[in-house]
């Protein structure tokens, strides 16, 4: 190689060195800097969820969304949607409950999670979307709390439509995996995916719980997830 191709090799290779160690004006601590070593404020992600920074949207339990949920799931999906519903009521977590039009009270959901919140307002609306009704978005608002928590009969649609918009509006999206159906299993993986990709959390109805569970650690409450837990978990 001649010799001014080899001096020029060696001053790129000096001058990346110096990159490399910050010696060109950039602090020696940034050469290796790793994003999670910032003293910064955690993440939202990192802080768990609690009675009082959550609001619980149960969106659209109806006969006509569970109909499409294939019948050798809807008995699992059923329960842990009941389980999810009764821990929210145990904790006193902010709750909303969502239709697609007809009533608007729990006589347009289906009879297990209307018996779960009785008399409970339910905001209905014509379209597939639920983040498209000012009446349920304003009510979150008024709450106030930044982490939702979604489930649905369809994650498809029922979940991933609104829980999109709402992280462009501000807000940290959970959906209860477990406790939301699709059309198929191929369907419900790839709407999780989806989810994920988008920065949307997945959960389960017992790690909501659980959370819950360590941020109000009361003996009433202990007793009501015991027992909701002996009547909905798993074997």
């Amino acid at each position: 190689m001649p010799r001014h191709q080899c001096s020029s090799l060696l001053g790129l290779a000096f001058i990346a060195g110096m990159f490399a160690a910050g010696l060109l004006g950039l602090p020696p601590s940034t050469a290796h800097a790793h994003p999670d070593t910032t003293d910064g404020p955690a993440p939202s992600v990192l802080t768990p969820l609690t009675p009082s920074n959550a609001t619980l949207v149960l969106i659209d339990f109806q006969p006509d969304a569970m109909a499409h949920v294939p019948d050798a799931h809807q008995s699992n999906l059923l329960n842990n949607a009941v389980a999810l519903a009764k821990s929210a009521v145990a904790f006193d977590v902010s709750t909303l409950l969502t239709g697609r039009s007809g009533q608007s009270d729990t006589a347009a959901l289906i009879p297990d999670i209307a018996a779960v919140r009785p008399h409970h307002e339910v905001f209905t609306r014509p379209g597939p979307n639920f983040w498209d009704d000012p009446a349920a978005i304003s009510t979150i608002e008024r709450l106030g709390q930044s982490k939702l928590i979604f489930a649905a009969p369809s994650i498809e649609t029922g979940v991933t439509l609104p829980a999109l918009q709402a992280m462009v509006d501000g807000y940290q999206v959970y959906v209860v995996t477990d406790a939301s159906g699709a059309t198929s299993s191929d369907a419900h993986e790839m709407a999780v995916a989806r989810l994920i990709q988008a920065g949307v959390i997945p959960v389960t109805w017992q790690q909501v719980t659980h959370e819950w569970l360590a941020a109000s650690p009361n003996a009433t409450v202990q007793d009501a997830v015991t027992a909701i837990l002996k009547e909905h978990a798993a074997d």
